[in-house]
């Protein structure tokens, strides 16, 4: 059996009102990624 939760809250909103202007340099696509995984796999 697997440990696989059989659902996963996420958030759809996140980054809603958000583009490309918010995050002007790689850096910054970088640590939005980060962030967003980093949750994904707090929740998981």
């Amino acid at each position: 059996m697997s440990d696989f939760p059989e659902a996963i809250d996420v958030d759809y909103a996140d980054g809603e009102g958000e583009g490309p202007g918010d995050y002007p340099s790689l850096q910054h696509k970088i640590e939005k990624a980060v962030e967003v995984t980093r949750r994904g796999l707090e929740q998981y």
